[in-house]
């Protein structure tokens, strides 16, 4: 399937679209563990969150970029550790 991006970049395929996320890989990190932090807290991601997801994406850089690190980042990281816990 042929496919184009807002920024007129035009895809054919998987293949394409694997090669560029692989080349954008550390943006494409940076959304992606800022979207799953927005999961996981429960909210928008704000201005302060930002260096959390600066470092969980550089420490996953360190390990190859590995789902697992991203992970243990987000729930090692101060706003998910100090999150407001709703009543059952």
């Amino acid at each position: 399937e042929r496919g184009a991006w807002p920024n007129g970049l035009e895809l054919d395929g998987f293949a394409d679209l694997r090669q560029m996320l692989l080349d954008q890989r550390e943006q494409f990190m940076k959304n992606f563990t800022a979207k799953l932090m927005s999961y996981a807290l429960g909210r928008r991601i704000e201005y302060y969150d930002q260096p959390s997801v600066r470092r969980i994406v550089s420490n996953a850089e360190a390990e190859g970029y590995s789902w697992s690190s991203v992970v243990i980042g987000i729930v090692e990281s101060p706003g998910f550790l100090m999150r407001a816990r709703t009543a059952e």
